[in-house]
């Protein structure tokens, strides 16, 4: 991967989502058609202490409750968007998908990738009459990730942790 620098663009840090059926392959489909934002929320989790001794606090990070926020249209025929827009009513392991998220650097034909198990809120879908149809749905991202790379021809993630 070449070294890059200046600023990342939204296009840049890209997201693909399994779209293959429980049991397969992974079929890693990107995360594109009707999506407009992707805001990733890393809530970290704290715990603070202030002791007897001293009159200000500690604080240490323990971990953190990661979120992928999603708000766009209704777009259909994209893989993903079908998909997401279909677990309006899931629950339990139901609601669950396998996402990367790729860092793409322009030139590269791999990318720096986390692969995490995420859980899927869709919280609205609507619009006003003579309207688009709207989504916003949330991806709780569970656990640790999977550190690896992500080969942008083969659609092919290579674990590394």
């Amino acid at each position: 991967m070449a070294e890059a620098k200046g600023v990342l663009l939204v296009k840049d840090r890209q997201i693909y989502v399994d779209t293959a059926s429980s049991g397969a392959e992974e079929v890693w489909s990107k995360m594109c058609a009707g999506f407009e934002s992707a805001g990733l929320s890393h809530n970290p989790v704290t715990s603070q202490h202030t002791f007897l001794c001293q009159s200000n606090a500690h604080t240490e990070v323990l971990g953190y409750a990661k979120q992928l926020g999603l708000s766009g249209v209704r777009y259909l025929g994209d893989p993903v968007n079908d998909l997401i827009a279909g677990m309006e009513d899931e629950t339990g392991e139901s609601a669950h998908i396998k996402i990367l998220i790729v860092e793409v650097h322009p030139g590269d034909t791999t990318g720096k990738a986390k692969k995490w198990d995420a859980t899927v809120e869709v919280s609205s879908e609507g619009g006003d009459g003579g309207g688009e149809v709207t989504i916003e749905a949330t991806l709780h991202l569970n656990g640790e990730p999977t550190v690896g790379t992500f080969d942008l021809s083969t659609k092919k993630f290579t674990a590394t942790t």
